[in-house]
């Protein structure tokens, strides 16, 4: 059962990888598709391009300005990207924070877009959500994610971002100080376990998916530092129990069996 835990949870961990790496080419393919438009955009008046610009970039998820280079002029910059000045090159890393990005001149207007990292990720985290609220597991087992806003503890600590059990607490702030019935602070044990090697097996009372019935939970749940996440997943040590118990009762019948045989 551990080894279940702890690879269902690796496993999850892969697939926010394979999203951040999928929603970032689709950020890249977007910014190249918009570069191509606006390279092959039909010929005209410079207030022509200046309004085809605006009309190409509505959507709230790009930044992009234009400006004139050589009069230093801004042209179009709803985001306040050209108060630092004007870049010419992306050596400075003033674009760092940015999936995918372009520089392009277009006849005497010179043009920067591109999409925010920020924007990438909360698709990313979204579409994570979604996966682990449609993911069923046996034995009322299920993934959650809490989100490390101070590493140090405490109240308000980290914030439960999914979670299929309480699905209407995500978003509220978690402390280290809770207790469950027994006394265990479980939050401290997880949060000080990740610090320490990274991931980390704890046990501790929590109510069942399916029930309101309060049992001891084996937890393995395993840091994610890009997005400051843990992610979770538990088993009810009484299901392990129960397996146990029905493992044995199969073996000895078939023991009993190949003895006759």
């Amino acid at each position: 059962k551990k080894t279940f835990l702890q690879h269902t949870v690796e496993n999850q961990i892969s697939r926010i990888d394979a999203a951040r790496k999928r929603h970032a080419d689709l950020a890249l393919a977007r910014v190249e598709e918009k570069y191509t438009l606006l390279k092959t955009a039909p010929s005209g008046s410079r207030e022509e391009f200046i309004a085809f610009f605006r009309e190409c970039f509505r959507d709230s998820a790009w930044t992009v300005a234009l400006w004139d280079p050589a009069a230093g002029t801004p042209l179009h910059d709803p985001k306040g990207l050209l108060r630092k000045g004007f870049p010419e090159t992306l050596d400075g890393g003033e674009f760092r924070d940015f999936s995918a990005w372009r520089i392009g001149d277009f006849g005497e207007l010179r043009a920067f877009f591109g999409i925010p990292a920020a924007t990438v990720d909360k698709a990313v985290k979204e579409e994570i959500a979604s996966e682990i609220h449609a993911s069923r597991f046996p034995f009322d087992s299920y993934i959650w994610v809490n989100e490390v806003v101070n590493y140090d503890g405490g109240v308000n600590y980290a914030i439960r971002r999914v979670h299929p059990n309480l699905r209407d607490t995500e978003g509220a702030f978690l402390s280290t100080e809770t207790r469950d019935v027994k006394g265990n602070r479980p939050y401290l044990a997880e949060l000080e376990g990740v610090k320490k090697d990274g991931n980390i097996f704890f046990t501790y009372f929590f109510k069942r998916k399916s029930s309101e019935e309060i049992s001891e939970k084996l937890t393995y749940a395993e840091l994610y530092r890009d997005y400051n996440w843990i992610v979770a997943m538990g088993i009810h040590l009484d299901d392990i129990f129960e397996s146990i118990r029905k493992a044995n009762e199969e073996s000895g019948t078939t023991s009993g069996r190949l003895i006759l045989l």
